[in-house]
């Protein structure tokens, strides 16, 4: 999504919504397709959390958009380049 769209991000790790007796690692291992990423205009983000919140499902704001060209995870205090399209791509596009 980043490549293609031109936009760059910070994923906040201990923002993602997961069962809290279940380790960070295994949780993002467990269900590799079964979460959805949206990168929402913030005038839209209540109305679009509203709609998962009324089917019952989870849905959390785990990021932002960044200026430089990475993807960066950050997990506590702690911040790690994930991806440098400087650098290298991902889809090559």
């Amino acid at each position: 999504m980043c490549e293609c769209s031109k936009k760059w991000g910070l994923i906040i790790l201990n923002k993602i919504p997961k069962q809290s007796d279940i380790h960070l690692l295994y949780w993002l291992k467990a269900f590799l397709s079964y979460g959805f990423i949206l990168c929402v205009d913030e005038h839209h983000l209540p109305a679009c959390l509203d709609a998962f919140h009324e089917k019952g499902l989870t849905a959390e704001v785990i990021g932002e958009i960044q200026e430089q060209q990475q993807i960066v995870l950050r997990h506590e205090n702690a911040e790690e380049v994930l991806f440098d399209f400087d650098k290298e791509s991902i889809i090559g596009i």
